[in-house]
């Protein structure tokens, strides 16, 4: 569970890690809008297109909804960016996620910097007392299935309905993956931290169909409703302390 034990608050000078290593060339453009959003880290170069909110949360590992406050630009404008060391980064073994996959942790620290500097970007990170959520099983036990597959593991979103208009259902396909894998995944629809507390050890395979916020549709449950009855799981509510990072300060950076 990501969840900080006691009450912080720091000041940006040690957020943005100002002895942090740092790109030595750096290409900043705002972007077309067409190439849309994604971010790869190769063995000495940084090669994005999305928006500052999604930087953030790439150069700090936090989840989207732990990224508040600053201007509302920071959501909505996307930019294209190229960064480049001269250090091979690819042996390096301290990685941490960034927008969901694997990257170097140095090179994280090499974003955190340039987004200081370039962007003017000030935060400070704050703990409040939130909802956080336990993943247990419910009563009468799991539903889960054996994998039909176990050269992969994953669990992916699909949705039902129009594309040009709100999805109706939601569906959530777990494909040879563990119940720490749910949890984390679930960490993004619930906008708080999840824990894996259900005590079940390997990987299964599940599917969840739910009715999203604002669904027009009938036919489907929300998701902690869907959750319980197709996978036997449910989601226990408690209060805790929650890590948030808040943007005080942000300037777009001129073209370059």
């Amino acid at each position: 569970m990501r969840i900080v034990l006691g009450a912080l608050v720091v000041a940006c000078g040690a957020l943005c890690q100002t002895s942090a290593p740092a790109f030595e060339v750096a290409s900043i453009r705002p972007s077309d809008g067409k190439s849309g959003i994604d971010m790869q880290t190769f063995p000495s170069r940084l090669s994005s297109t999305c928006n500052v909110h999604q930087l953030i949360e790439a150069a700090y590992s936090m989840q989207r909804w732990q990224v508040t406050g600053g201007p509302a630009w920071l959501d909505t404008d996307l930019f294209d960016i190229e960064a480049k060391t001269s250090e091979d980064l690819s042996a390096e073994t301290n990685r941490v996620l960034a927008l969901g996959r694997p990257a170097p942790r140095k090179m994280m620290l090499m974003l955190q910097a340039l987004l200081a500097e370039r962007f003017n970007l000030k935060m400070h990170r704050e703990i409040r007392q939130e909802n956080v959520f336990a993943l247990v099983v419910a009563k009468g036990g799991p539903k889960l299935q054996t994998p039909a597959d176990t050269t992969r593991s994953f669990i992916r979103t699909g949705r039902t309905g129009s594309v040009y208009a709100a999805a109706l259902t939601v569906v959530i396909t777990g494909n040879n993956a563990s119940m720490a894998q749910l949890a984390e995944y679930l960490e993004g629809n619930m906008h708080r931290p999840v824990a894996d507390q259900t005590a079940i050890v390997g990987k299964y395979d599940f599917r969840i169909e739910y009715a999203p916020e604002n669904s027009p549709t009938e036919n489907a449950p929300p998701l902690v409703t869907a959750l319980q009855d197709a996978s036997g799981l449910k989601l226990n509510t408690a209060k805790g302390p929650v890590e948030f990072l808040v943007v005080d300060h942000a300037d777009k950076p001129s073209a370059n």
